[in-house]
């Protein structure tokens, strides 16, 4: 499965692949842009291409609270992944159910 690392940091992000299934392959990876940016899911614009592109199967987010800021705006970057057939699974507790 070729999968995208998105993490609130790049300590995070390498905890994820350090824990990642060796089937895996990890086609990419980012972090949350510093507080403050103008467009605060830039992080995820390289995963969101790499979607479009159909070079992705899942993404992985360390928290699914990267997805946006509240559990509408979640659900609607879960189904933008969908949309191309990517899943979205998150590593946290709050746990991600996207396709």
């Amino acid at each position: 499965m070729r999968i995208w690392i998105y993490g609130r940091d790049r300590n995070t992000v390498q905890t994820l692949i350090s824990g990642n299934d060796p089937t895996n392959t990890v086609v990419g990876t980012s972090a949350l842009p510093a507080q403050g940016t103008e467009f605060p899911l830039s992080g995820l614009t390289q995963a969101m291409c790499a979607a479009i592109q159909g070079e992705l199967d899942l993404l992985l987010v360390s928290d699914c609270q990267l997805l946006g800021n509240d559990p509408q705006q979640i659900r609607e970057m879960e189904a933008a992944f969908a949309y191309y057939g990517v899943s979205v699974k998150s590593a946290s507790s709050c746990g991600s159910r996207s396709s």
